[in-house]
């Protein structure tokens, strides 16, 4: 029986750079398996959080298929910087902008399916509880935990001065002395900030699948 290529003494990059250049299907196959293995952790995680949306398994499933779409996206030819190239963040970004695109379907078709009046009546009655409407309702919760997970994340993007700027505002301290405290002479630079920060937080929010807008 033949052995498997070792790929351990290889940076993901070189991999790929196999994986692209015309390799045999038998290969293509030993690539794809070894990158399932190492980022299964990943692939588990996200399988976990997910799991209101399918079972562990299909999500499991679904993930493999995400890392080869994430592999056919990679383009070796466009990396400038190949010591900043990580095919981990690439395979997290395909995970998150799928499941949270599911999640968001999801959440919306139950929002359709039921108003108000009606969330108040099921909560009132226990069958609610063991109804799919209910796991449904979890849904939306778990939504927002992920929205505020993402948060987290668009957070480490920003530079200090941007998450100090961030973190002031969001107290209840006047525009005069959130300035003095970074050091600005006037409040209208903190406007050009805050705008700028907006606008980055919205194209993050939108890359992982949210539809936000101005």
């Amino acid at each position: 029986m033949k052995k498997l290529n070792d790929y351990s003494n290889k940076t993901d990059l070189e991999i790929i750079e196999i994986y692209k250049n015309n390799a045999h299907w038998k290969t293509k196959q030993e690539i794809e398996t070894y990158f399932y293995k190492k980022y299964s952790p990943l692939c588990k995680k996200y399988s976990n959080l997910y799991r209101h949306i399918s079972s562990m398994e299909d999500n499991m499933q679904e993930c493999y298929f995400l890392m080869i779409k994430a592999l056919d996206y990679v383009d070796t030819n466009k990396i400038t910087n190949t010591s900043l190239f990580s095919f981990g963040s690439i395979f997290r970004f395909h995970i998150t902008s799928h499941f949270i695109h599911e999640n968001v379907r999801k959440v919306k078709e139950f929002n359709h399916l039921l108003s108000e009046n009606d969330l108040d009546y099921y909560i009132n009655h226990s069958t609610y509880i063991r109804s799919n409407s209910y796991k449904n309702n979890v849904t939306c919760i778990e939504n927002k935990i992920i929205f505020n997970t993402n948060l987290e994340i668009f957070k480490k993007q920003l530079t200090s001065y941007e998450l100090n700027l961030l973190e002031l505002l969001q107290t209840s301290m006047k525009k005069q002395d959130v300035a003095k405290e970074l050091g600005e002479k006037h409040t209208a630079n903190l406007t050009y900030w805050r705008s700028k920060i907006q606008s980055k937080y919205i194209e993050f929010m939108n890359n992982v699948g949210y539809e936000l807008t101005i």
